[in-house]
């Protein structure tokens, strides 16, 4: 199985945003909307997860979370993969790490489906679920 950490949030109350998003072909974004015309792919920001330890932050990680995310702490959290399973650990950020809206205090295991939240909803944060890519 491949499995990959897809952005889908990155600012409080910004749901549908294209900030998750990689855009191609002829896009435009007005008003909230976002309006893809004939050819145009909208696709997710993926990073996938190898076996072994994975860093994300702002810093030099393995996932580097822009630094408009000024929230999510250089060195934020690490994941750690051993075939299937999956987990997440907060490494000192100030914010926190939150795994469906529950901040982890320590080794947290993960499945396809669960969301990571980088820092608190009240600042800007950055947030991903986990996905099955294929094999």
């Amino acid at each position: 199985m491949r499995i990959a950490l897809e952005l889908i949030e990155d600012q409080p109350g910004h749901a549908g945003t294209t900030a998750g998003l990689s855009l191609c072909g002829d896009v435009s974004f007005s008003g909230g909307d976002l309006t893809a015309t004939t050819g145009a792919a909208v696709s997710p920001v993926r990073h996938e997860l190898s076996e072994g330890e994975s860093t994300i932050g702002r810093g030099d990680c393995t996932i580097r979370v822009p630094a408009k995310f000024g929230n999510v702490s250089r060195k934020h959290a690490q994941f750690t993969r051993t075939g299937d399973t999956v987990v997440v650990v907060d490494i000192g950020s100030t914010y926190g790490t939150f795994v469906n809206e529950i901040r982890i205090t320590g080794p947290s295991t993960i499945s396809v489906g669960d969301v990571v939240r980088l820092a608190s909803r009240d600042k800007v944060f950055a947030e991903y679920r986990l996905v099955d890519i294929g094999s």
